[in-house]
């Protein structure tokens, strides 16, 4: 787009039977896929170290020991850890 061009944006939202959330548009197969550790926390928006940690000490997401310097992860494991997560208040008990 050259500089005397401007963008037009719609204003007018998308009807509901568009809208498509995110983790609808992964199939079972890709959800329950062994991914590496790298992966998961990046589905995560977390360090890898972060995830090792946990492990470590216990709290993270259910995780698949390959060998001993092989650890993967399925989408479907880490999505249900952080459903397990929501919350609607502070007052709600931690895990």
């Amino acid at each position: 787009m050259s500089s005397n061009q401007t963008a037009v944006v719609s204003k007018t939202p998308l009807p509901e039977s568009q809208i498509q959330p995110f983790a609808l548009e992964i199939t079972a197969r890709e959800r329950h896929k062994l991914v590496s550790e790298k992966i998961a926390a990046e589905h995560l928006d977390l360090s890898v170290r972060t995830l090792q940690a946990w492990r470590m000490r216990g709290g993270g997401p259910v995780y698949i020991s390959i060998s001993r310097k092989c650890v993967k992860h399925r989408i479907y494991d880490l999505d249900s850890w952080v459903s397990d997560r929501i919350k609607t208040s502070t007052s709600e008990q931690g895990r």
